[in-house]
């Protein structure tokens, strides 16, 4: 494994600090916490001292449409569940509250009747979904999955005359060795064959190649020159002395005609042998064989660097996708006073979540090896397809894994984690104050801050509270409720 496993350029940058809006937001929720805790028990602003306005917009917001209180029944209220019919009926009920928003309902039901469709077919919703398309792109869509059932039907034909011992399976390979144009390779296939049934089963070789010999040897003369010699033979025991010479001369004649047949056959045999024992053949047989070896060793070199190339090629935009997918972590209270050492446990995980999770995918590894199974695979396309793979699944293994290891992190964790949190909240706070020393501009917060964490010595006329803004205790910021 590498000793970088995820790539953490730009996650430093990040750690510095966030911008000024992403800190005017944290802010404004936690003074939103802040005021709602300290204004239990105390009086609404609108009904404070030296208040002569009313809150409307708090008003407003307090009112459901048909004028009721928000808050009634909300003690007694049971949430609904999703049901078909419960979602149809809310969305009805949508559509009933105002006609502008038909299009808009329509759209939503169909929307949802179409998904809840789809999960009858994927019940494990979009990753299945997702899975189903990659399978189908592996095969060529309706034309490749076609061109792969011929493949399939000539390949079981194929099968079952082997199985059966038919012999037009030859047909098939001579026409097959036709369109390639290596029908002289014919030749080596059946003494290869015939060599291998005499290594198997000597007595099928016998009787594989007994009719061969029979015509053979009768194309030769082997029988007629075999009862020629039975005839002069037996003509030569009734003979006369003086007709016996001529029968042994013709006897003679017989056997010398097969004598010269046989020293062909030897010669002929002895030719091959001879070419497969000369010294200087079998030199050059070596040599073949040895540059055929080396040719051999550098193409699996030449793959092994090509493969280790793409590897490593991969394995950058791996962690690159993984170091970016990380990003938003790295932000997070919890992990501020993290370093790189901190970091690669985690790291690990993710790496061999990824791993696992790739391993496990059988369409993905179906696709791969189809493109490094190519004559000459395609590096680009290679690249190109684990990225994507990668970046569809990075986001999921990053949270996942850190969700594993770190479980407390969104609540604040441990005592480390709330250290963090709070020393980045002040962080955060005074580079806020700063900026509004600056600028003398308020820092706008979700609620009204409760009365008493009010300081009115610095608004005795209540000019800013009248408008909406306000100096708060202790910090001293100036704050305001309204947009």
């Amino acid at each position: 494994m590498a000793d970088s496993v995820l790539d953490f350029a730009g996650l430093d940058a990040a750690a510095g600090a966030a911008d000024a809006s992403a800190a005017a937001a944290d802010d404004s929720a936690i003074d939103a916490a802040e005021s709602t805790e300290g204004a239990e028990g105390t009086t609404d602003a609108s009904e404070a001292p030296g208040d002569g306005s009313t809150n409307k917009a708090t008003e407003s917001a307090e009112k459901n449409a048909d004028g009721t209180s928000k808050t009634e029944g909300d003690k007694d209220a049971k949430p609904v569940d999703a049901t078909p019919q419960s979602v149809r009926s809310t969305l009805k009920s949508l559509k009933d509250a105002d006609p502008k928003n038909a299009k808009i309902v329509n759209e939503l039901h169909g929307s949802y009747e179409r998904w809840q469709a789809a999960k009858q077919i994927f019940p494990k919703g979009v990753a299945e979904m997702k899975a189903a398309k990659e399978l189908i792109d592996l095969v060529g869509g309706a034309e490749g999955y076609e061109a792969q059932q011929q493949v399939v039907a000539a390949i079981q034909a194929s099968d079952e005359k082997i199985y059966n011992g038919d012999g037009s399976i030859h047909d098939d390979i001579i026409e097959d060795l036709k369109s390639e144009g290596k029908l002289d390779k014919y030749p080596a296939l059946v003494s290869a064959g015939v060599d291998k049934l005499k290594e198997v089963d000597q007595k099928a070789y016998d009787a594989m190649i007994q009719p061969h010999m029979f015509s053979e040897l009768t194309e030769a003369n082997l029988p007629g020159a075999i009862s020629s010699l039975a005839k002069v033979l037996t003509l030569a025991a009734d003979a006369k002395p003086e007709d016996v010479l001529k029968a042994v001369e013709a006897a003679k004649g017989v056997i010398s005609s097969m004598d010269a047949w046989w020293k062909s056959l030897e010669k002929n045999q002895k030719t091959v042998q001879a070419t497969k024992a000369d010294p200087e053949r079998q030199k050059l047989e070596a040599e073949r064989q040895k540059f055929q070896n080396e040719q051999k060793e550098f193409a699996t070199k030449q793959t092994k660097e090509f493969q280790e190339g793409v590897a490593k090629e991969a394995g950058v935009v791996d962690r690159q996708l993984l170091g970016k997918a990380l990003n938003p972590f790295f932000k997070a209270p919890y992990f501020k006073s993290f370093t790189k050492e901190n970091w690669q446990p985690l790291a690990n995980l993710i790496q061999n979540d990824l791993y696992e999770t790739l391993k496990a995918d059988k369409t993905y590894q179906a696709q791969m090896k189809s493109m490094w199974a190519a004559k000459s695979p395609d590096k680009a396309k290679i690249l190109e397809y684990r990225r994507a793979k990668v970046e569809g699944l990075a986001g999921d293994i990053v949270r996942r894994s850190v969700q594993k290891m770190y479980p407390e992190y969104a609540k604040g964790g441990a005592a480390a984690g709330r250290i963090a949190a709070a020393t980045a909240k002040k962080a955060a706070e005074d580079k806020t104050n700063k900026e509004q020393a600056a600028t003398g501009k308020p820092v706008y917060v979700a609620q009204k801050p409760a009365w008493d964490a009010i300081d009115f010595d610095k608004d005795p006329k209540q000019y800013l509270y009248t408008a909406g803004k306000a100096y708060l205790k202790g910090s001293g910021r100036l704050v305001t409720w309204r947009k």
